[in-house]
């Protein structure tokens, strides 16, 4: 039987159609240090929607709505084949509180997010984002 792991990307976005962007502190051995949505790994017995609310209280300390996925991808991390959903959510509060996973964040304009350097695997993810985001209506097609 094959064996993959499974894990969750939310791209938060406010009611102002600001989206909430976490920077990767620096650590030993880390593969990216960048700009990143809040996302991880689907533990026993999760669905992907139940890891997801659990990293972002864990990351963020905020609590979220996951309403819907809108991109599935598929790759490999460390060797191990992948199986990466992405969902929209809504937050639940406005307070973040970062743990030292995160050195930063900010909150994004929706027409602003192709700005920001996401790393390759997670620019998949905001360009999916912002595709259906133009076709919803949520930023203007220019």
């Amino acid at each position: 039987m094959a064996q993959f792991n499974v894990r969750a990307t939310g791209v938060l976005m406010s009611d102002d159609g600001e989206v909430l962007l976490l920077k990767r502190a620096p650590a030993p051995g880390s593969e990216f240090s960048g700009w990143e949505f809040c996302g991880g790994g689907v533990e026993h017995g999760e669905t992907p929607e139940e890891a997801l609310a659990r990293e972002y209280k864990e990351e963020t300390g905020l609590k979220v709505d996951v309403m819907q996925i809108f991109h599935a991808r598929t790759g490999k991390r460390e060797g191990q084949p992948l199986l990466n959903l992405a969902y929209l959510c809504r937050p639940l509060g406005d307070k973040v509180k970062l743990t030292p996973e995160h050195s930063e964040f900010v909150w994004v304009p929706i027409e602003d997010l192709d700005t920001y350097d996401l790393g390759p695997h997670v620019n998949l993810d905001r360009d999916a984002f912002l595709a259906i985001s133009k076709g919803s209506g949520m930023i203007d097609d220019e």
